[in-house]
């Protein structure tokens, strides 16, 4: 379904664009349908790496030694992370991560034992992304069905309610 946002003057084009991209990252935030997965190039001796810009939620990474060796990696909070294998780190094989920041700002996924040795696609990164950004009116609202009109809605409540003497807002947030 695409996504009229045109302004009809009232509004500028871009600040209809600028809610719907809002909304989408509002709703994909809290639905969690957009799975999507990373592969790393894994550098030997090096521990962190970066999170994609477009992830809300870390689900699974995997450690690759080779195409028959895989291990699901477990998620230890930094805090113990550090207690627990101290802050120090040696080569070898990863058995665990953590993670430092947040999803999309810059955030880093931590593992325990950095690998000794470098391997393609050595990381595999499961997650939930974000909706893809509208760029143009008339682009395809990236939501599953049945879910895009709450876009619309959303970009008409904030057009509304940026009115100070308008009082609609409230009718189309219901």
């Amino acid at each position: 379904v695409d996504l009229i946002i045109s302004g009809d003057g009232m509004w500028s084009d871009d600040d209809l664009l600028w809610y719907a991209n809002d909304a989408l990252k509002d709703i994909g935030q809290r639905l969690l349908v957009h799975r999507d997965e990373k592969s790393y190039d894994v550098i030997a001796d090096q521990a962190e790496y970066d999170m994609p810009e477009d992830m809300v939620k870390l689900y699974r990474l995997e450690y690759r030694q080779s195409s028959t060796y895989i291990v699901p990696l477990e998620y230890n909070h930094l805090l113990e992370f550090d207690e627990v294998r101290g802050v120090m780190r040696s080569s070898g094989w990863p058995t665990a991560f953590s993670t430092w920041g947040y999803p999309g700002g810059g955030g880093k996924i931590i593992l325990d034992h950095p690998p000794s040795e470098a391997i393609t696609d050595g990381l595999r990164l499961y997650y939930y992304r974000l909706p893809r950004p509208i760029t143009a009116d008339g682009d395809p609202v990236d939501l599953p069905a049945g879910w895009e009109r709450l876009v619309s809605h959303y970009v008409e409540w904030n057009a509304r309610r940026k009115e100070a003497q308008d009082n609609r807002w409230r009718e189309a947030m219901q």
